[in-house]
């Protein structure tokens, strides 16, 4: 058979393995429509979600079940889930939602000082090195809450502190697994071996935005949820 030919025909089937690929890929994806919101309690979730679907203060008290609503973006509408926040519920309703989620929104309040920054780190390393996460490729944005408070840290300053945060967790929770298998090990294993960690270097995208749920002063007046609702344009 003429080399030519058989390298036409690798070719074709090459192109509609690419396109078979393309369509599967894209029908999933259309089927994950959820983006759930994540993070400690008092993070500000539940005040976030009730400005995003309904545009107005609402005082909130620490969720026991999710709250689920439908936000439309210039891309279409996504249906965003609020998971609750405490230590018990959540990981239980973020394995409900996972697999069907389009993209994550962890959401963690700005003014946090050194005893609770190790609590936000361990979560979000957690969800980052969740095998759903990181098959499915799922964007995740990390929204730091809470701008209006005069002690709160810009995004740059909490981005540089959860990378050191990891670079410690990465070795505590390595040493954690020495009695498991080394596949267990490399899942728990988030960044570059040998290498300080950084967000870069993940498998998925993760962006940082500063934001204020509370829409009555003059940051939030300028601000508010702008830089959010502009990423949910983006994964929509």
């Amino acid at each position: 058979m003429d080399s030519n030919y058989i390298k036409l025909i690798i070719s074709v089937l090459t192109v509609l393995v690419t396109l078979i690929l393309y369509v599967v890929y894209q029908r999933a994806r259309k089927s994950r429509r959820s983006i759930l919101l994540v993070g400690l309690r008092e993070s500000g979730k539940t005040l976030t979600f009730t400005q995003l679907i309904h545009g107005q203060y609402v005082e909130t008290f620490t969720s026991i079940k999710e709250n689920i609503g439908d936000y439309e973006t210039n891309n279409g509408t996504v249906r965003i889930i609020d998971i609750p926040g405490h230590e018990q519920l959540r990981y239980k309703f973020f394995d409900k939602y996972k697999s069907n989620a389009r993209a994550l929104v962890y959401i963690i309040d700005s003014t946090l000082n050194s005893a609770n920054l190790r609590d936000t780190a361990e979560c979000l390393y957690n969800i980052l090195s969740d095998s759903v996460v990181i098959n499915n490729r799922l964007p995740v944005l990390v929204l730091c809450n809470k701008q209006d408070i005069s002690t709160a840290s810009n995004n740059d300053l909490l981005k540089q502190q959860l990378e050191e945060e990891f670079a410690l967790l990465r070795v505590t929770k390595s040493h954690q697994l020495e009695s498991v298998d080394l596949k267990a090990q490399k899942s728990a294993f988030l960044g570059r071996e040998g290498e300080k960690f950084k967000f870069e270097d993940l498998p998925i995208k993760v962006s940082f935005a500063e934001t204020c749920a509370i829409l009555k002063d003059n940051y939030s007046s300028k601000k508010g949820l702008d830089d959010f609702k502009k990423w949910l344009i983006k994964v929509a």
